[in-house]
């Protein structure tokens, strides 16, 4: 599938000031993220997700919407990412 225009972020109903909150994350991921913080730490952080079957992927525009506009820094994150509506073979 060719490259196609992600989704504007706006596109979405976003619950931002919920997120940066930490409702809907686990606790320890607010903690840790509290613990760096204040002790001036940015580590890098690398997050990849595999399914165990074909799949057709969606929701990728949203989840990259809510990180532009709930990170603290989102200028400096490198997202890459299939696109919604591309297919993914197990563990791709």
């Amino acid at each position: 599938m060719a490259n196609k225009k992600r989704l504007d972020p706006s596109t979405f109903n976003i619950p931002e000031d919920s997120i940066r909150a930490g409702h809907y994350t686990d606790k320890y991921f607010v903690r840790a993220r509290e613990i760096l913080k204040r002790d001036g730490r940015h580590p890098k952080v690398l997050m990849q997700i595999f399914q165990k079957d074909d799949v057709i992927v969606c929701g990728t525009d949203e989840a990259i919407g809510i990180i532009k506009r709930c990170a603290d820094k989102p200028e400096s994150i490198k997202i890459m990412s299939l696109q919604d509506g591309e297919s993914a073979k197990p563990y791709e």
